[in-house]
């Protein structure tokens, strides 16, 4: 019987080799996939914080301005004097709504604040051009005041990067 050939000799060999098999490894934590949601939710979050402090500083401005406007329509479709009043002490709460959030520079503000006290608090009842020449006024004065989108969101970062910086150094303190 003739000897195995160097073929087949080869090939038991190969058969006969033993497979260097690594046992599994515990899973580790995914450090990727948790920077990735980390991320994600910062995004989020700083999206949400923009919106927020463009809705706070145009908010009060659009309802007040959407007011106004109304009110100047329906002013000269007015003809009774308890309208006509009417609408002279809600530009009033208009007014104290624009004070109270900062909406008006303080030379606008005081001349809103004498025009209005008169046509609202004196006892003569105060005519439909006098009202509608201190509602453009009043109108007028928040455009002028009107902030845009650049220094809002310049507003924005520079409070919350003192936040951040007030929060390393309350770290500090403690740490120290």
């Amino acid at each position: 019987m003739p000897g195995p050939s160097t073929v087949e000799i080869e090939r038991q060999i190969a058969e006969n080799k033993l497979i260097d098999i690594e046992l599994p490894t515990a899973p580790g934590i995914d450090w990727l996939a948790w920077l990735q949601i980390l991320g994600s939710l910062l995004l989020t979050l700083a999206v949400i914080l923009i919106i927020a402090a463009l809705m706070a500083h145009f908010w009060q401005r659009v309802r007040l301005n959407i007011r106004i406007k109304r009110a100047l329509k329906r002013s000269k479709q007015q003809s009774l004097v308890s309208d006509i009043q009417r609408t002279a002490s809600q530009s009033y709460q208009w007014f104290q709504i624009a004070k109270n959030h900062a909406l008006l520079t303080e030379d606008d503000q005081m001349r809103l604040q004498i025009k209005i006290d008169q046509a609202c608090f004196s006892k003569v009842p105060v005519s439909r051009e006098t009202l509608e020449d201190i509602l453009l006024d009043f109108e007028n004065a928040l455009i002028v005041t009107q902030p845009t989108v650049k220094t809002i969101l310049k507003e924005t970062f520079q409070k919350g990067l003192n936040l951040i910086k007030q929060l390393f150094s309350d770290l500090k303190k403690e740490n120290s």
